[in-house]
């Protein structure tokens, strides 16, 4: 086995839970007895065993959230062992080829205010790629809502955060039907202080719409970022804003491309370096665009 998938195997075996096996056979051992119990048909048996069987589906229902939650940390923690050993290793071979210096990291905080998503909304980071300038977040934004803790989703994909141009402006590709609905059912929750509402100005531009505030323009970094990113053959749609000297972008990708190791293949791995090397080539295209506009 390659040395990247054993070390991965060897952390997933070690950081991974197995709980709700020994609670599911002590449930069927108490079936079992019960229907014993009730094929002996006392009356004393009889209570007895309606009563192990009662609580047996009842300690069954509590071992079935259990493993399920369990099922999603486990998830989770082999996604962020394929980023602490697997992404690790292509950005820094990355970085060796390129003479650069980015870090990635599975336990990152979302510490600033993200204006391109609603404010209120959840955050859960999957990993950041970052050097001195500039942050790139994959984040899934949510709402948790009704008992089930089903959740409202308003951006999946990447996020960037570096210094930018002086001004208040967004710029939203063309929504599609689900990204309307979403909207729709946003001021259901709370109130959101990133709403596009709060813009004065709302006008067409390019494929999207440009959203501004009276004083505010569009700088000519946002004009040359939009089509540069577009055009990346994994982008499906974008956001950019600026606003208090900073530049936010939110790419939205034709598929979540969160590739983690498994099934110990080879493949995996290969998607996993397909993915760093895109985040690494746009990254770099955004900080020459970056300093050939002197921002």
């Amino acid at each position: 086995m390659n040395i990247l998938l054993s070390n991965i195997n060897s952390k997933n075996k070690t950081s991974t839970k197995r709980s709700g096996i020994l609670l599911l056979k002590i449930e069927g051992v108490m079936v079992a007895l019960g229907i014993i119990l009730l094929i002996i048909d006392t009356d004393f048996f009889l209570t007895v065993s309606v009563l192990l069987i009662f609580f047996a589906f009842a300690l069954g229902i509590i071992t079935l959230f259990i493993i399920l939650k369990n099922a999603v940390n486990n998830h989770m923690k082999m996604i962020a062992n394929s980023v602490d050993i697997g992404y690790r290793y292509y950005v820094d071979q990355w970085n060796i080829e390129n003479n650069t210096s980015y870090q990635v990291s599975s336990s990152a905080e979302p510490h600033n205010n993200w204006f391109l998503i609603p404010s209120f909304a959840n955050k859960s980071v999957h990993y950041e790629l970052s050097d001195d300038t500039i942050e790139m977040y994959h984040v899934e934004a949510f709402n948790v809502v009704s008992a089930e803790q089903r959740r409202t989703y308003f951006f999946k994909g990447l996020y960037l955060i570096m210094e930018g141009p002086s001004g208040d402006i967004q710029y939203r590709d063309k929504e599609s039907i689900s990204d309307k609905i979403i909207g729709a059912l946003k001021d259901i929750y709370k109130k959101d202080e990133n709403d596009l509402s709060l813009y004065t100005n709302k006008e067409e531009y390019q494929s999207g719409t440009l959203y501004l505030q009276k004083q505010s323009k569009i700088s000519s970094l946002v004009e040359a970022l939009i089509p540069l990113i577009k055009k990346q053959p994994f982008v499906s749609s974008i956001r950019i804003g600026q606003k208090n000297n900073q530049l936010h972008i939110a790419i939205v990708q034709k598929q979540i491309r969160l590739p983690y190791v498994k099934k110990y293949k080879e493949e995996e791995l290969q998607q996993i370096k397909q993915t760093m090397n895109e985040n690494l080539n746009i990254l770099e295209l955004i900080k020459e665009s970056v300093a050939k506009y002197n921002i």
